[in-house]
């Protein structure tokens, strides 16, 4: 689990319904490094973010939004290379 410092802003998972493991973005990620194209489910504790399917902030993009819960991620499950805060 990566852990940059401060409270977790969205938590990504590698499986569907929160299970696997997980990866706490604080920032924003050009790319996912490890969790490229295996996030497919999502927590959002503060802001809103977007998801995209290719590094760097390109592709298809799914936007979650605070306090929000995704069980499975429409349009990038296991297809997210980056994300970035809204």
């Amino acid at each position: 689990m990566a852990n940059w410092g401060g409270s977790p802003k969205v938590t990504l998972f590698e499986k569907p319904n929160f299970c696997g493991c997980r990866l706490e973005v604080y920032r924003n990620l050009p790319e996912l490094g490890n969790f490229d194209n295996s996030v497919s489910s999502a927590v959002v504790h503060e802001g809103d973010w977007a998801l995209y399917s290719e590094i760097k902030y390109s592709g298809a993009r799914l936007v979650i939004k605070e306090g929000q819960c995704y069980a499975t991620l429409p349009g990038v499950n296991n297809a997210a290379s980056s994300i970035c805060k809204m």
